[in-house]
Order: structure tokens, then sequence, then C-alpha cells
């Protein structure tokens, strides 16, 4: 049997459901507290939900406990329950009942953990998760599961011929002169909001689920979060740069540059890339820019269009209007990232991480909250991408005018 190493203290309690043996009503529900056995136990003996499942293995790092240690804890609950369900009379039925949830349980490991943390395949901690796999394997071939075994072994398979898709986004450099006139003679701004969005794209599906959770973000530190920091300069750069461009042109272009801008958020806005459309607003709203609009250079039209997307991004009623708006976009959608590391912020400094430290007790009720929002995030991140690159411009949005004296506003 598989030994976990730096595993927290488990409980010897068992909580079973199958056809043949009978839950305590009050283990229907999810607990609000427990060891990461109990809890495990409830996942795969009791759940019927299977995004449960992914939802869990999202903010495993919450627990403190690796992918691979978390592999084996599975392992060894399932070798316990087989041994314990030998003796009961119907054992196939029961078994095949449990067994085809840890299947489930373990297919989702694989898409989550596999390819990204044990792609180096002559790693140790790689082989000893193949091993696990493979060992898994063998079982369900054993008892006669052919259809789970078939089930994982595609998924093995698929994990091991596929390679890591991360992306390696451009840094956003400063340039010395202005930029935005000169794009906007060759590109129209739907094309320059499509480029956007494919830059965000590609830093957005490198941010991994426990860069989220760790916090190190807010401590800028680049070493445990680096990905979500670089995304953030490049919202900051990307603001400044607004407010920049149109303060630094020539009072006949000032107009028009502004327009410009305010066209780019709402393509923005129509292609659903709210993170660089609140760069855009935030811009809009600098100082600089609102007293150019007060002084009655442009129309109401153009007010109101400013103002429609204000609306949109506004804080109010905890970003109600966005909040809404994205449960409603589908496809293609960029999220703005700041708002989840508000609220990852909010649950991990207002929810204690374990009720009794001693006796490893977590917090189950602030899991099920990180997995309301690392569930959608998960989604976003890993989206199939439609777009078509433009290499000249995308190189052109990555070199952008700013004031490098103004401080961040993010």
């Amino acid at each position: 049997m598989v030994v976990c190493c730096n595993s927290p203290i488990l409980s010897k309690r068992r909580f079973h459901c199958s056809p043949n043996i009978t839950t305590p009503s009050k283990f229907l529900l999810p607990p609000d507290e427990g060891t990461l056995e109990q809890i495990l136990h409830w996942i795969l003996c009791v759940n019927d939900d299977n995004s449960q499942y992914l939802d869990f293995l999202l903010c495993y790092k919450y627990l403190e406990i690796s992918a691979l240690d978390l592999l084996a804890q599975v392992y060894e609950i399932y070798q316990d329950q087989l041994n314990e369900i030998i003796s009961i009379t119907s054992a196939k039925a029961t078994h095949h009942f449990e067994s085809w949830r840890i299947g489930i349980f373990l297919q989702k490991w694989i898409i989550v953990f596999y390819n990204r943390d044990f792609c180096d395949a002559d790693s140790c901690d790689a082989k000893r998760a193949f091993h696990l796999l493979k060992a898994m394997l063998r079982t369900f071939w054993k008892d006669g599961l052919l259809k789970e075994a078939e089930e994982l072994q595609a998924t093995i398979i698929i994990a091991k011929n596929s390679l890591p898709q991360l992306s390696h986004p451009i840094r956003t450099s400063i340039g010395h002169n202005p930029i935005a006139l000169e794009i906007s003679s060759l590109y129209t701004p739907l094309q320059v909001a499509t480029q956007l969005t494919l830059i965000d794209y590609n830093m957005l599906k490198n941010i991994t689920e426990d860069e989220l959770c760790s916090l190190g973000w807010n401590k800028k530190d680049d070493m445990i979060s680096p990905n979500i920091n670089f995304m953030v300069d490049r919202w900051n750069k990307m603001t400044k740069w607004v407010f920049t461009e149109i303060q630094c042109a020539q009072k006949k272009d000032k107009k028009r540059t502004l327009k410009w801008f305010l066209t780019i958020a709402e393509k923005l806005n129509t292609i659903q890339n709210f993170h660089s459309l609140f760069a855009l607003v935030a811009g809009l709203n600098h100082v600089v820019v609102s007293r150019l609009i007060d002084a009655k250079t442009f129309g109401t039209k153009t007010r109101q269009r400013k103002y429609h997307l204000e609306t949109l991004m506004n804080t109010h009623n905890n970003w109600g209007n966005y909040r809404d708006r994205l449960k409603k976009s589908d496809g293609l959608v960029i999220p703005y990232l700041g708002l989840f590391m508000k609220d990852i912020l909010v649950i991990l400094e207002s929810n204690p991480k374990s009720h009794d430290h001693y006796n490893g007790y977590i917090n189950f009720r602030t899991l099920r909250l990180l997995q309301q929002i690392l569930t959608p995030f998960y989604r976003y991140r890993t989206q199939p991408g439609s777009l078509e690159p433009d290499v000249l411009l995308m190189e052109s949005l990555t070199t952008l005018f700013i004031n490098t004296d103004k401080d961040s506003i993010y």
C-alpha cells in the first residue's frame, strides 16, 4: 500500500454510499469541516455531482498538499474501500459503484495536473505519478471494471501524447514616441481590439489556480505568482498608455485620439475582452481626459458612449452590472483579472483555513467558496482560442508610449 509523505493526520472515520450501504442522512450534504480523508470520502463515496471532482482539484493548494500526495491519498482510499467491500455479499455491484466515482476523479486529476506538473517524464515525481495511475489501472482490469479501465487508459494516453500548451507573451516595453495615430492610420479599431484580446488570452491561459490561491501577487512575489504579476503590470501600462497618448497628442489630434480609444473600448466590449476594456475605461477616466471631455469639446453622443462603458465596469453593487454581463457571455471571454483577485483575497482573509489545527480539521466551507470562483476561472483559462495573430500589430501593441512618472492606478 502506498503511504503519503507529508500528509495531514488522517481520521479512521469512513463514509460510504452505494446501493447496498445505507449512508446516514447527515453525511449526504458536504461537511463544513473535517480532515482531508473525510472530505475525500465525501467527494468519492457520497457526492453525486461529477463537477465536484474538478472543483475540489482546482483549489487543492489551499490544503497544502501536493498533487502527487493527493493522488496517493485517493489510491489509499480505493485500496481501503476494496478491502472493506470484500466482506459484503453483493460486493460486485458495490465495488463497481465506488470504482466509477474514483475513476472519474482520476480522469479529472490527469486533466488538471498531468501535463502541467509532470511533463518531465524523467523526473521522480512524474515516474511516481505514472506508477500510481498504472497501479490503479491494473486494479481496474483485474477487478473486471472494463469501462473504467478503458476510460482511464485513454485519458493517460492522451495526457502522455500531449505537450503543455503554455504561451510566452511578449513583455510590454516603454516607447519614447506616440504610437496611437500611427497605428490608427494602418489598422481599424476592431483589428486593434482583436490583437489586444489575443495578447490577454495568451497571458490568461498561463495563470494557474495555484497562483491565485497562493496570494503571492498580494506580496508582489514573482516566484509565487509571476504570470499574475505580469498581467497586472500589463494592465497598468495600458491604462497609462491611454491617457498619455491623449495628453501628449497635438491639440488638433486630441479629439481624434480620444475617439479612437473609445471605439477600441466598444469593440473590446463586443468581443468580450473585459480585462482590457476596464484598462481603457480607467485610462479614459483619468483626470487629464476628464478635463478634456468636461470642456465641451465633445458632443452628447460621445459622452453617452463613454458613460455606457463606465456603467458596465463600475463597482456599484459589488460590480453587479459586470457580473451580470459576464454570466450571459459565452464563447471566448477574457474576464477582468482584478475582480478574481479581489474575491479570492476577501474569502481567504475573512475565513479561517481550519477550525482545529491540532486535529487537521479543514474548513470545507471556505473550500467551497473558492470553488465557486475557480471553476469559472478554469473555464475562461482553458477555452479554445480562435483569433488570428497579426505579428506586426502585436509587436506594436507591446511597445506602449507611457509617462513613467505617474503612479500605478491598478
